[in-house]
């Protein structure tokens, strides 16, 4: 054996037949070089050897390996991106290793966290780019020397311009209702998206006439906000307006719209109309009425018909004086009605005793958990009326049907409409004004007054069926109104409402009603901003698949120009 070997066996007696394991060990002391080791196996009666080569070898020099994560890396000039160097030991023992990089671009530096390491450690490298640093894409080379190697590995460094200074604008709330002669306020807030912050003026636009805006400062800098007050007068239109506001900075300008509604302060001469006594003051009932704990606000709602089967109507009624100026009654219905239009429904009826007519705001309907929906009509000021509020149950056990009603009022009547829609509420009782296509007619179910113009049918029609006017708004018009109820027993798929204002003079096109099925029935209010001295096309649209099973159409009623 060398110098510093040593051997063992394991076992170091056997057998005759059997076997053992030979290990060879050197030290560092041990030479280099090329030994014959004699194996002798001692017997009791005899004694025989082999020989085994054994070649020593000096170990060899320490190394290590470098790689960067991510090895690619981009950077806005004056901003700065890190990469991870990872080293790792390959051979021989581990040793001190120097980071260091070349191939910077101008004004850029590198610095490591730390700058030397140990063979199987890592270190942070940061690029820093400053603002003169030129765009560009380049590769930096990272360098570790250690005591026995020296290694490198690259990062792809791309430096890219920032963007310019930019902001967002937002309001919050972004609706206020007011009375006449009243005022609210909004904060308005904005916040910086790129760059460095920049020096915004605030304005609005689109006040109705005898309103006011002011901003408290009027001049911020993004990132911070102001508070718009809007006040309005006892002159002031009531109507829903929309607001603009408009943030005006050094390099962007941006805008955010406001809802304002304005009111006319008045009286309710309903009684009791959101059953908040907890009884049916002020109103007649007949049927299976009681007062119920679900409620559209407050606390109570009315019942008409039970949880229970009952059999046939259910009904709540009161007559009532509409204000002199007129005003819109709105009320909140709520149907479990599991069984079908057919045998069970909820309905609603509005007679003008003064006139003699009777309007159907809420035809017959069914629907299972509908949810809270409104129904509005408009009232004609000084008439007498009576509004009646129906259930309806056919009395069978496995389905009994009942209704929810709320929240009976009446507010302020709608802004005049201005100039340029002709025959917006059909009260001509016709379609006159109007250009038609495919199956149209007048119905006596109105929102306001007393018609609607109607596309589709209750039968079953093929396709669309459309009433559109080309008008042009005039001076003071910021919006076109339009109100429709939708009775549709299919799927959005098959069967549907749109409303579409085309801008002929800017050849753009508004969706004021995405493609809608609804069997609700409720009326429900649309609008879309319009530019004075435009032309435009409104279109109403009825589709129906004209499958007997399902027909639907939609009425239309108390389009105008705010």
């Amino acid at each position: 054996m060398p110098a510093g070997a040593s051997a063992a066996f394991n076992p170091a007696s056997v057998n005759s037949g059997s076997s053992s394991t030979l290990t060879v060990s050197t030290t560092t002391s041990t030479p280099p070089g090329s030994y014959s080791v004699t194996v002798t196996g001692t017997g009791t009666s005899a004694t025989h050897s082999t020989t085994l080569g054994l070649t020593v070898s000096a170990p060899p020099p320490p190394d290590f390996s470098i790689s960067a994560n991510p090895a690619s890396v981009s950077v806005q000039q004056g901003a700065s991106a890190t990469s991870v160097i990872s080293t790792a030991v390959t051979a021989g023992g581990s040793q001190s290793i120097t980071l260091s990089a070349i191939g910077l671009p101008a004004d850029a530096t590198a610095s490591f966290n730390p700058a030397t390491t140990n063979a199987g450690s890592s270190s942070t490298l940061t690029l820093a780019a400053a603002a003169t640093t030129p765009v560009g894409s380049y590769t930096v080379t990272v360098t570790g020397t250690g005591t026995s190697a020296t290694h490198s590995t690259s990062v792809s460094l791309t430096v890219s311009a920032p963007p310019p200074p930019d902001f967002s604008i937002s309001a919050s709330p972004a609706s206020l209702s007011l009375s006449q002669g009243a005022s609210g306020t909004s904060t308005i807030s904005t916040a910086v998206t790129s760059g460095a912050a920049q020096s915004v003026s605030l304005s609005a636009s689109g006040l109705p006439a005898a309103a006011s805006a002011t901003f408290s400062p009027a001049t911020i800098t993004a990132g911070g906000s102001s508070t718009l007050t809007l006040g309005t007068a006892a002159a002031t239109p009531a109507g829903s307006y929309t607001i603009a506001v408009t943030g005006t900075g050094s390099s962007a300008t941006h805008s955010t719209s406001l809802t304002l509604t304005v009111t006319v302060p008045s009286s309710n001469p309903i009684v009791n109309g959101g059953f908040e006594t907890g009884d049916f003051s002020g109103w007649t009932r007949a049927g299976t009425t009681s007062i119920s704990g679900v409620a559209h606000s407050g606390t109570h709602s009315a019942m008409l018909g039970a949880a229970a089967a009952t059999n046939g109507d259910s009904s709540i009624s009161q007559a009532f004086s509409a204000p002199a100026a007129g005003g819109v009654l709105t009320f909140f219905y709520n149907l479990r009605c599991p069984d079908t239009v057919s045998y069970d429904w909820a309905t609603a009826t509005l007679r003008d005793s003064t006139t003699g007519t009777t309007s159907t705001l809420l035809p017959h309907v069914c629907a299972n958990n509908s949810g809270w929906t409104a129904i509005s009509a408009s009232l004609t000021g000084g008439d007498t009326y009576t509004l009646t509020l129906v259930s309806h149950d056919d009395g069978f056990a496995g389905d009994p049907t009942y209704t929810l009603y709320d929240d009976v009022a009446i507010g302020p009547p709608p802004p005049p409409s201005l100039p340029g829609i002709t025959n917006g509420d059909f009260e001509t009782g016709n379609l006159s004004g109007w250009s038609t296509s495919g199956s149209t007619s007048i119905s006596s179910a109105a929102h306001g007054g007393g018609f609607s113009g109607v596309a589709g049918a209750a039968s079953a029609t093929n396709g669309d069926s459309t009433i559109s006017q080309t008008f042009t708004p005039g001076a003071g018009a910021s919006q076109v109104s339009v109100w429709y109820s939708n009775v549709c027993h299919d799927t959005v798929t098959f069967d549907w409402v749109k409303v579409t204002l085309t801008d002929n003079s800017a050849t753009s096109t508004t969706v004021l009603v995405p493609n809608t099925c609804s069997s609700s029935t409720a009326w429900t209010m649309a609008s879309g901003p319009v530019v004075p001295g435009h032309s435009y096309t409104l279109t109403l649209l009825n589709h129906d698949d004209n499958l007997a099973g399902d027909p639907t159409f939609t009425r239309f009623d108390d389009i105008t120009l705010t």
